[in-house]
């Protein structure tokens, strides 16, 4: 089963644990707990199902910056 969850979440959750913790994922339902040491955390997850695959995803994309100028990726 293939997830999605809020990395940027995640991340910020790592972040704060100490250098060299060990961390455990564990997925449960539509639930995602990290655990590492005494902290516990939940994050909510969704189906993969439910997002678009981009990996089949081609198309040119335009950015436009405040000053006017265009960048193509």
């Amino acid at each position: 089963m293939r997830q999605r969850f809020p990395a940027r979440k995640f991340f910020d959750i790592c972040r704060g644990l100490p250098d060299g913790a060990e961390i455990t994922v564990i997925l449960d339902g539509d639930r995602m707990l990290v655990r590492s040491g005494r902290s516990r955390f939940s994050l909510s997850t969704l189906p993969a199902a439910d997002f678009p695959n981009l990996d089949d995803w081609q198309s040119e994309v335009e950015f436009y910056s405040a000053s006017g100028n265009a960048e193509k990726s």
